[in-house]
C-alpha cells in the first residue's frame, strides 16, 4: 500500500456570487447581458454541485479504502505470533497514520469512528497475542473510548451498544492476561449487558443475537477462576442455549460457527466438572463436546481452529480418562492430540503459536505418562516441552506465558528425576 496506504482526499468547493448591475437597464442589450449572466450563474451552480458531489464521492471512496486496508491487514496478520514486535508496531503504525489523516477531515463521521474503533480493537488483540500487554491495553482503551462516544452520540443506531460490548470484551481479555481477574469479570459483565441491549434492540438480527456468545464464555471462565462454580455454570449453560437457538434457526450452519459455539460451551462445562470434582458432569459434557469437535474437524480439514479444537478436546478427555482409571484410553487420546499438533506445525514450521500449542500438548502427554509411572515417556515429553518453550522465550521474551511454561517444564523434569 505504500507509505501512506490510501491517498488523502481533499476537496474544496468554491461558490460564486453574481452581483446585479444597474436595475433600470431596460434596453435590449441589457436583456442580453442579463441572460448571459443568468446562464453563467446556472453554469457555476452546476459546477459547484458537481464538485460537491465529487468531494463526497472521493471521501466515501477514501473511507472505504481505509476500511479495506484495516481489514486486509487484520486478515494478513491473523497469526502474528512469529513476527518481531518492532515489525508489528511499524505495520500497525502505518495503518493508523492513514486512518488518522482521513479522520482529521471528518472527525465526526460515524462510520469512520466505527472503523477506527474496530482498528484499535484488532490492534489490541494482536499486541496481546505477542505478549505486549501495555500496548494491547492502550489500544483497547482507545477502542472503548471511541465506541463509548458513539453510544452517547448515536443512540438511534441499534448496533452501537453491541459494538461497545465487543471492544469491552477485548479489554477484559487483556485484564485477564495481565492477571487482574476481578477487573476482567467486571468488564465481561458489562460487555454482556451491552450485548443484551443490542440483541433486544434488533431481535431479528442474527449477528447481534450471536454477540452474546463471547462475553458469556469469558465470563464463565473468570467466574470459574475465582471459584464461583455456580456462576460459571450459569454462563456456560446460557452460552449453549444461545448457540442451540441459533442453530435451530439456521440448521445448515455452513461455516460451523454455531456447532463450534456449542462445542466450546460443552467443553467449558466439562472443565468445570473436573475443577469442581463433578466427574459425571465432566464426562457427559466432554463426550458431547468431543462428538461435535470430531465432526467439525472432519468437515473442515483445512480450518486450524477446528483441528485445534479436536486436539484440545482429546487432551482433556485423556485427563478425565486418567481420573477414571482408563489409562490405555488416556494414552491413545494424548498421542492423537500430539500427532495433530505435530501435523499442524509441519504445515507452518515457523509459526510460534503452533509451536507453543505443541509444547502445551506435550506437557499433557508427560503428565499422563507420569501418572502411569512411565518415567522414560514422561521425561521425553517434558524435555521436548522445555526445549520448545526455551526457544520461544529466546524469540519473544515479552510473552510471559512462555516464561511460565519454562518454569513448569523445569519443575516437571525435576519431579521425574527425583
Amino acid at each position: 500500500y505504500g507509505d501512506e496506504i490510501a491517498p488523502e482526499t481533499r476537496a474544496y468547493v468554491q461558490a460564486s456570487r453574481i452581483r446585479a448591475g444597474r436595475a433600470m437597464m431596460l434596453t435590449g442589450a441589457a436583456a442580453v447581458i442579463f441572460a448571459l449572466v443568468a446562464v453563467g450563474a446556472l453554469f457555476q451552480w452546476r459546477v459547484a454541485r458537481q464538485q460537491t458531489s465529487l468531494a463526497l464521492h472521493n471521501f466515501g471512496v477514501a473511507r472505504e479504502a481505509v476500511r479495506g486496508v484495516v481489514f486486509d491487514v487484520v486478515q494478513g496478520l491473523a497469526d502474528v505470533s512469529g513476527m518481531r514486535l518492532d515489525s508489528l508496531r511499524t505495520i500497525l503504525g502505518t495503518v493508523q497514520k492513514a486512518a488518522d489523516k482521513l479522520s482529521d477531515t471528518a472527525p465526526d463521521d460515524a462510520e469512520l469512528l466505527r472503523t477506527r474503533g474496530a482498528m484499535f480493537d484488532n490492534f489490541a488483540r494482536m499486541y496481546a497475542h505477542v505478549g505486549d500487554v501495555v500496548s494491547a491495553r492502550a489500544s483497547a482503551d482507545q477502542a472503548v473510548a471511541i465506541m463509548d462516544g458513539l453510544v452517547r452520540t448515536r443512540s438511534q443506531d441499534v448496533r452501537v451498544e453491541s459494538d461497545l460490548g465487543i471492544v469491552m470484551t477485548t479489554r477484559g481479555t487483556i485484564d485477564s492476561q495481565a492477571g487482574d481477574v476481578s477487573a476482567a469479570r467486571r468488564r465481561f459483565e458489562e460487555a454482556l449487558r451491552l450485548a443484551r441491549i443490542g440483541a433486544s434492540r434488533a431481535p431479528d438480527d442474527a449477528e447481534l443475537r450471536r454477540r452474546l456468545l463471547a462475553p458469556l464464555n469469558w465470563l464463565g471462565d473468570v467466574r470459574l477462576t475465582l471459584g464461583d462454580f455456580s456462576g460459571a455454570r450459569d454462563a456456560y449453560r446460557e452460552q449453549f442455549e444461545v448457540a442451540r437457538r441459533e442453530l435451530a434457526a439456521d440448521a445448515a450452519d455452513p461455516e460451523g460457527r454455531m456447532r463450534d459455539a456449542q462445542h466450546t460451551a460443552l467443553f467449558s462445562m466439562g472443565f468445570l466438572g473436573l475443577e469442581s470434582g463433578d466427574l459425571d458432569l465432566a464426562e457427559r459434557s466432554y463426550l458431547d463436546a468431543y462428538a461435535i469437535a470430531r465432526g467439525l474437524a472432519e468437515e473442515f480439514p483445512g480450518r486450524l481452529g477446528m483441528q485445534r479444537g479436536l486436539s484440545v478436546m482429546l487432551a482433556n478427555l485423556a485427563n478425565l480418562d486418567l481420573k477414571r482409571g482408563r489409562k490405555k484410553e488416556a494414552v491413545a487420546r494424548y498421542d492423537e492430540a500430539v500427532a495433530i499438533e505435530r501435523r499442524l506445525l509441519r504445515e507452518d514450521p515457523q509459526n510460534m503459536e503452533r509451536l507453543r500449542n505443541l509444547g502445551v500438548t506435550l506437557e499433557a502427554r508427560g503428565n499422563g505418562a507420569y501418572a502411569q509411572s512411565d518415567w522414560p515417556g514422561a521425561l521425553a515429553a517434558y524435555q521436548e516441552e522445555l526445549d520448545i518453550f526455551r526457544g520461544l522465550v529466546a524469540r519473544n521474551s515479552l510473552d510471559m506465558r512462555n516464561q511460565r511454561s519454562v518454569a513448569v517444564a523445569l519443575a516437571n523434569l525435576a519431579a521425574v528425576r527425583r
